[in-house]
């Protein structure tokens, strides 16, 4: 079985992994990290949508990708065409023990052509402003949209590297070690919304562990939150967080929160 095509929406963007190179071996995380760094940026707020991180890696894996295996143009148009996204964003990560480069470019389907690619630099342990500065550069033909970039949430390289290997865990039904890491990002940095955010997520999926520790942690700092994930807090523990909330209030929270996602 293979999911129909659907109508492309110009407005929902796939961000498949970036090759990853250069004399520092363990920056190999970024290959797919890269997905979930610019799907947190890419929330549809004023501007385009990432699709669902999950949702991109498996037609990617479907279509041939691997650890060290990139699609070609033709494979990656299948790909994004059962996405049902109108473009595609590809890019390198390129990095040393202290320097990082990033490039991507946004390509339009189905009919081809896009931007050109755009490359940031710097320190390696200034990843999430250099990400914040390749989307921005990324969009910068796309009038209006780089005011709406989510904040990632930390500065703490440890803490975001924790927290993509635990997002990366959790894709493939690793709960238990998705849940160490991501309480490891807690650990390094307390204020690490998105993470607590994560914790949630799978204390809630499997049973096991503080269901309420990651929406506490959450809560905290809710202001770096984007509009959507700030949505499913809210559905998390009901809108009278932290006091109790009714079924009602509660059901009503979460139907809000699957149509801002």
């Amino acid at each position: 079985w293979r999911p129909a095509g659907r109508q492309p929406d110009p407005r929902l963007v796939a961000v498949f992994p970036f090759r990853v190179s250069g004399a520092e071996p363990s920056l190999g995380y970024l290959r797919e990290g890269m997905v979930d760094l610019l799907a947190v940026k890419l929330t549809g707020e004023g501007g385009p949508r990432a699709v669902d991180p999950t949702a991109v890696l498996n037609a990617w894996r479907r279509s041939g990708g691997s650890g060290s295996i990139d699609l070609d143009a033709a494979q990656a148009a299948r790909a994004v065409q059962t996405l049902g996204a109108g473009r595609l964003i590809q890019g390198a990560v390129i990095g040393s023990s202290s320097h990082l480069t990033l490039s991507a470019a946004i390509t339009r389907l189905p009919a081809g052509g896009g931007s050109i690619p755009v490359t940031v630099e710097g320190p390696l342990d200034s990843l999430s402003s250099l990400v914040d500065r390749l989307v921005a550069s990324v969009l910068a033909d796309e009038a209006g949209q780089t005011s709406h970039l989510a904040d990632l949430a930390t500065t703490s390289l440890p803490a975001l590297r924790a927290y993509l290997d635990g997002q990366a865990a959790y894709r493939r039904g690793r709960y238990g070690e998705a849940r160490g890491l991501l309480e490891q990002a807690l650990t390094v940095d307390s204020s690490f919304a998105l993470a607590g955010l994560a914790l949630y997520s799978v204390a809630a999926w499997t049973g096991t562990g503080d269901v309420g520790a990651g929406v506490r942690l959450a809560w905290a700092a809710r202001e770096r939150l984007s509009a959507r994930d700030r949505t499913l807090l809210l559905a998390a523990d009901g809108p009278n967080y932290p006091e109790p909330s009714s079924l009602r209030q509660r059901l009503d929270g979460w139907r809000q929160a699957v149509a801002a996602a």
